[in-house]
């Protein structure tokens, strides 16, 4: 978002944007770069889509996903937090799901 921010402040187009993100990543980001031919390096919208499927949602709902179907109430945990923390849980992992999925994904999570 910040990023976005600042391209939109400097009216970067989208080669300027893919150039500056290049630029910036590190580590197992940068290493995603690896995996983009020099064209696709040019492109913004390729970069982030390629940092999206790595890092992206898709990752987050499945660890969600575990976190909430292997939550179970804790010795000497009060029914109050332990229902606050599975609501708490659900909401994240609900906000990771297609809104057509969400009813399905939050049955098979709390299922056991």
């Amino acid at each position: 978002m910040q990023f976005e921010n600042i391209a939109r402040m400097n009216n970067w187009s989208n080669e300027e944007k893919a150039c500056v993100l290049t630029s910036m990543l590190r580590d197992s980001a940068a290493a995603i770069l690896e995996n983009l031919c020099s064209s696709d390096l040019r492109d913004y919208d390729k970069i982030t889509s390629a940092l999206k499927l790595r890092f992206g949602d898709a990752h987050l709902t499945e660890l969600l996903h575990g976190q909430l179907h292997n939550r179970t109430q804790k010795a000497k945990e009060d029914l109050t937090t332990f229902a606050y923390e599975v609501q708490s849980l659900a909401k994240q992992h609900l906000s990771t799901v297609p809104s057509r999925r969400k009813n399905t994904s939050l049955l098979v999570s709390l299922s056991k």
